[in-house]
């Protein structure tokens, strides 16, 4: 099994992981737009690197960095996961530090529109529980329909905090 290197207790754990609520500070311009960032331990996704990083912005202009890509025009926000190079020897010291560095592509991007910041902060956290509790997979390359889940699961999420009473996925015919 693989052994975590980090020293600070997890803020939440479960059989397939743990995870670090990290302080969303900026040291760039462009990391103003952070609204929630996490560290995740998942020894089980990937035979090669057990660390993720989960961050969720929000897309508005910030003075000085160029405009958010955006899928559709109204897009507000944005989760992101991506797998860190364990070169850099993850911990949640070390990402709190920016000093992480990350594998490319991403593994998880998904758009919404329709919340507010505190809500899309929420929502991180709620990935972060379904990716430790098995529900959404961190690695999504080559199973088919994963991409589709997280698309899924984060805008009916979106949906859910601005109408409790939403039932199921409406409307969101945006291109993913």
């Amino acid at each position: 099994m693989k052994r975590k290197r980090t020293g600070r207790p997890s803020d939440l754990a479960s059989t397939y992981g743990e995870a670090w609520e990290l302080r969303a500070t900026a040291q760039r311009p462009d990391q103003e737009a952070s609204l929630a960032v996490w560290l995740l331990y998942v020894p089980s996704a990937s035979p090669a690197w057990e660390y993720y990083y989960l961050a969720v912005i929000h897309l508005r202009d910030i003075d000085g960095v160029p405009p958010a890509h955006k899928d559709w025009p109204e897009a507000e926000y944005e989760l992101m996961v991506l797998a860190v190079d364990p070169r850099c020897r993850p911990s949640a010291e070390r990402a709190e530090a920016h000093k992480l560095q990350f594998l490319r592509p991403g593994n998880v991007r998904v758009q919404w529109d329709s919340t507010s910041d505190e809500y899309a902060a929420g929502m991180a956290r709620d990935a972060v529980k379904a990716i430790l509790n098995g529900v959404l997979p961190v690695e999504p390359e080559g199973i088919v329909g994963a991409r589709q889940l997280w698309q899924d699961a984060i805008r009916e999420t979106a949906d859910h905090y601005v109408d409790p009473t939403h039932g199921g996925h409406q409307g969101h015919d945006h291109a993913s």
